[in-house]
């Protein structure tokens, strides 16, 4: 449906996320992730000049039920099998995360599901003591693993051990203080066996 533009709109969409992320503390109203999403969706809908309705309800119901990257399972078992529990830690709702985990059968690999407390989300200094908190660790015996650069640098930057996932090959400037930089997560568990 969406033809050559999904692409841009897939970008835009998440554009649009990151910058009303960014204004929420300022406006109770978009403190909820799932409000976020659809008022950044009708803004990038907006900014391509798609009037689609029925479209729209599809990509939100997509929203819910997006489908894992190929190498998630795999490092997510491996992983598992080193004895090591695996957390997911997202700006999402509670709803949300479920429903895309348990939508991809994730749900059965995942330990703790910790969505950020709406008055502290990624990338600010606080989610990632709320994230520690809730766990009960030491943020230091925690490998964090992101795609966004934001994120894995806020991660480093309050004393997890931060991999940065360079999923988008044109991404040029890495976040500062992660340990490493990885292609896939293919990568992860030769990497944690290294030490």
């Amino acid at each position: 449906r969406l033809g050559g533009h999904a692409r841009e709109l897939a970008r835009l969409w998440r554009s649009h996320q990151k910058r009303l992320l960014r204004k929420a503390g300022e406006a109770e109203s978009l403190r909820d992730y799932w409000h976020i999403t659809g008022k950044a969706l009708d803004s990038a809908l907006a900014e391509l000049g798609i009037k689609d309705a029925p479209l729209r309800a599809r990509l939100m119901q997509l929203a819910l039920n997006m489908e894992a990257f190929p190498d998630a399972r795999a490092a997510m078992e491996g992983i598992r099998n080193l004895g090591l529990k695996v957390a997911v830690f997202s700006n999402a709702t509670l709803t949300m995360l479920i429903s895309a985990l348990k939508h991809t059968t994730l749900d059965r690999l995942s330990d703790s599901v910790v969505p950020a407390d709406e008055s502290a989300s990624k990338p600010t200094d606080a989610a990632y003591k709320f994230l520690s908190d809730k766990l009960k660790i030491d943020p230091a015996r925690v490998l964090y693993v992101s795609a966004d650069p934001q994120d894995a640098e806020g991660a480093a930057r309050a004393g997890f051990k931060s991999v940065w996932l360079r999923r988008d090959t044109t991404a040029n400037v890495a976040p500062k203080a992660v340990v490493t930089t990885v292609a896939s997560l293919d990568e992860l568990c030769p990497l944690i066996s290294r030490g």
